[in-house]
């Protein structure tokens, strides 16, 4: 039982780390939104989009990590992003 609790102490640093990560990366977004305000520009870029799809799948793949489980994580995130009223 010391062993699975020493797993579990790992799995709840690596969820925080990935937290901090997220909201470091909302954060960037939030200021890319801010730009494409300022700037005029559509907040949604769906070649970009796309490119990032492709781009986490392929990372998820060489990981092994199914590319579905990421692009679902992504997906969410961006639409996230997207509903945050400026």
């Amino acid at each position: 039982m010391e062993q699975l609790q020493k797993y579990r102490n790992i799995i709840d640093k690596l969820d925080s780390e990935i937290i901090i990560l997220i909201a470091k990366r909302i954060g960037i977004a939030k200021k890319i939104a801010r730009f494409k305000q300022n700037h005029k520009i559509s907040r949604l870029d769906k070649k970009r989009f796309r490119e990032i799809l492709k781009s986490r799948s392929e990372q998820a793949q060489l990981n092994k990590i199914d590319p579905k489980l990421i692009k679902n994580i992504f997906k969410q995130i961006h639409q996230f992003v997207l509903n945050i009223k400026l």
